[in-house]
């Protein structure tokens, strides 16, 4: 698909009028009212569709070979490294590339991703490495929750391979909300919690980190890399400080990129497993009067496979089950600003900021 239709389709969504946009933008308003509290519902907008954009351009370059082969090889030598890297912009990019240089690599993840999009992965790997006429090295992906994963990492090390990490990964190293495998640090405006295995197993194998940013330009089209080398490992690991500036470096790249330019992010979409929410469910709202649905605090949605529909309040991540007769009318009022003599609404949304009169 071509770039130029990919952003004129984004730029016609409406993503009020969609079920599933509607559902992934509640995600995303939710991590930009905690992390960059100043922005306008028109800036969530405006990002929700850069995102989306860029979600789609990803997928589309991994298999971009013109592209790929026109990106010379960075000077730095990415052989035998331990590589962070983040789902901002391009991402997908990267994996094609170590191909194409001829850079033997294995990826670290976890057991849902494994699950999920493991054998796609693999599949992906030799079908762009034949294509490039690349030589196809023994490609991997080890689990992180394994118990044997550090010695796996320590002979992929040894045998020469560089180690994939995903310091945003949307679940983590044993689970992105596991306590035991998060340290707090502060992130743009709020702070986040995230995980620090990634600096541990630095430190155990005694191995610099280097980090990858790849940033893709909507006008030009070149992509170029933010590359940080020798991001020094732990001598101390039980050093808390000395551990969470170490996490700190991680993602300080990741953090000067998104302060820039926040659409290129895929992380919005699941920023919910980086802080320490306590999700409850309220009960049911009664209907009473009029007014205008406030989408800059709060947000509606389905979810299809428990057929579930939803309020969620976007200041504290506050889910309240709605049946779906109310979601089918708060989804009009939203779509079109008005409320029907014939529709219900809420006395308790109105004096809470649900809607405005």
């Amino acid at each position: 698909m071509e770039i130029n239709k990919i952003i004129e389709q984004i730029n016609h969504l409406n993503i009020f009028h969609s079920d599933k946009y509607m559902h992934d933008f509640n995600f995303l308003s939710v991590a930009l009212k905690h992390l960059l509290p100043s922005l306008s519902l028109d800036d969530h907008l405006q990002i929700a569709k850069k995102c989306s954009y860029y979600q789609i351009l990803s997928s589309h370059d991994e298999n971009n070979y013109d592209l790929i082969k026109s990106i010379d090889k960075p000077h730095l030598d990415l052989s035998n490294k331990i590589i962070v890297t983040y789902h901002y912009s391009s991402y997908r990019l990267l994996n094609s590339l170590l191909i194409n240089w001829g850079i033997p690599f294995k990826i670290v993840t976890d057991n849902n991703y494994i699950k999920n999009q493991g054998e796609k992965t693999i599949q992906s790997y030799h079908k762009i490495a034949s294509n490039l006429q690349a030589k196809p090295h023994q490609f991997e992906i080890l689990n992180a929750e394994e118990r044997t994963i550090l010695l796996k990492c320590k002979k992929a090390i040894s045998d020469g391979y560089s180690l994939i990490f995903y310091a945003d990964g949307n679940s983590g190293v044993g689970g992105m909300t596991k306590k035991n495998n998060m340290i707090k640090i502060n992130f743009l405006e709020n702070e986040i919690y995230v995980r620090k295995g990634i600096a541990i197993l630095s430190s155990i194998l005694k191995k610099p980190l280097t980090s990858i940013l790849l940033s893709r330009d909507l006008t030009s089209n070149n992509v170029t890399f933010s590359i940080e080398d020798n991001i020094q490992y732990l001598n101390d690991r039980k050093n808390e400080k000395q551990l969470e500036e170490t996490v700190r470096k991680i993602w300080r790249p990741l953090e000067k990129q998104v302060s820039n330019d926040p659409g290129q992010w895929e992380g919005w979409l699941y920023y919910y497993n980086f802080i320490n929410f306590q999700n409850k469910v309220s009960k049911h709202i009664e209907p009473v009067k009029k007014s205008v649905f406030n989408c800059t605090d709060f947000g509606i949605g389905h979810i299809p496979k428990q057929n579930l529909f939803y309020l969620l309040d976007k200041k504290e991540f506050k889910f309240t089950l709605i049946d779906q007769e109310t979601y089918k009318n708060l989804h009009n009022i939203i779509k079109t600003n008005k409320i029907p003599t014939d529709y219900p609404v809420y006395e308790s949304m109105r004096k809470k900021g649900i809607l405005t009169s």
